[in-house]
């Protein structure tokens, strides 16, 4: 009667190469990207906060009175439930550099969704126009 044996393969020292050991996962590009992927959500967050609310909604009626240290800003925003925003606008000038900027808080008139204002802007040279940068909840 024949045996089988079931033998492990063996391969002539040298001819090969040696046999690697496991590499090991450098540990710096996961930290890199969990760090990337935190500054990413949190400034998201911040901007989703600033700008973001799109239940107070700001629109330009016009500027006028444009001098050479402000400008008026005259615009519409809609809050809900009648309440308060506050808001940032800011002055340009031809070339679109800011030279103004200021943040003011309205309050909604008896019941009113909307709040209609013209509020001036100090700039330090002539601005050529003017926006409302966003609205949020006053506070």
């Amino acid at each position: 009667m024949s045996e089988t044996r079931t033998t492990t393969a063996a391969f002539p020292p040298g001819r090969y190469g040696h046999r690697r050991e496991p590499r090991r996962r450098p540990v710096m590009p996961i930290v890199f990207a969990a760090v990337i992927a935190v500054v990413a959500v949190t400034l998201s967050i911040k901007l989703y906060d600033t700008y973001g609310r799109p239940d107070y909604k700001a629109q330009v009626i016009g500027w006028t009175d444009d001098t050479a240290d402000a400008i008026v800003l005259d615009y519409t925003v809609r809050v809900p439930d009648s309440g308060s925003a506050t808001c940032a606008l800011r002055a340009l000038t031809f070339d679109k550099t800011v030279v103004g900027q200021r943040q003011v808080t309205l309050h909604a008139a008896d019941g009113s969704a909307t709040i209609t204002a013209s509020t001036p802007i100090p700039t330090t040279q002539k601005a050529v126009a003017a926006e409302v940068v966003g609205c949020r909840p006053a506070g």
